[in-house]
């Protein structure tokens, strides 16, 4: 068998997050070869981000010298990867409706593959051949909340591909605790990162 990491090229990768995003480059074994992680400030647009994210990247593949094949990238909150963007993503304001793609044509032209960052998550579950996985449900609890569902050895995005968004699903224990996303009572109120940090924050812990 072949040693897939001497294929003549490499895959980059790019996770957006609330407050902080990361940047890597991977051969075909799926081994890292550069990686970049930096927070932003929250509410950052992807006018002034996406710009900073590929001048990272590129630097890291110039270092390398190898062609780029395929760019996969992930965004919290409901995305469109036909089209390359956010169309529902409460964590991320503005970010609805930008194109991603061109802001990579500088550096490649490889094509962008977008995606729900809980159903990447999930997805990479499925290449651990240590203990190959049929059925689960993979959880991301950071700034925000989201599943990722594996059905028979596939990741169940949904018809509009909003599957497993549970962050913003109401629930009793929530009251009527406000929510970022402008609703109120949702289940990120009492269980994701930035709802915990508040809870500490107004019993009077230190931040850190």
């Amino acid at each position: 068998m072949s040693d897939e990491s001497s294929d003549p090229g490499v895959v980059l990768a790019v996770a957006v997050g609330r407050s902080r995003s990361q940047a890597a480059v991977f051969d075909l074994a799926g081994r890292e070869l550069a990686g970049d992680t930096r927070d932003h400030e929250v509410g950052i647009s992807a006018e002034v981000l996406m710009p900073e994210v590929v001048e990272r990247m590129t630097k890291m593949v110039t270092s390398i010298d190898l062609p780029v094949l395929a760019i996969g990238m992930s965004l919290p909150g409901v995305v469109n990867p036909d089209l390359g963007m956010s169309i529902d993503t409460p964590a991320m304001g503005g970010w609805d409706g930008v194109q991603l793609a061109p802001y990579f044509t500088a550096l490649t032209d490889a094509p962008l593959i977008l995606a729900h960052d809980a159903h990447a998550l999930a997805r990479s579950e499925l290449f651990n051949s240590d203990h190959p996985v049929r059925n689960a449900l993979v959880v991301k609890a950071s700034t925000g909340l989201g599943m990722g569902i594996i059905v028979d050895g596939k990741v169940v995005t949904g018809a509009l591909g909003a599957a497993g968004e549970i962050g913003h699903t109401r629930i009793d224990a929530a009251g009527d605790r406000p929510c970022r996303c402008g609703s109120t009572g949702c289940l990120e109120t009492v269980a994701s990162g930035w709802a915990l940090a508040q809870r500490l924050t107004d019993s009077g812990v230190p931040a850190g």
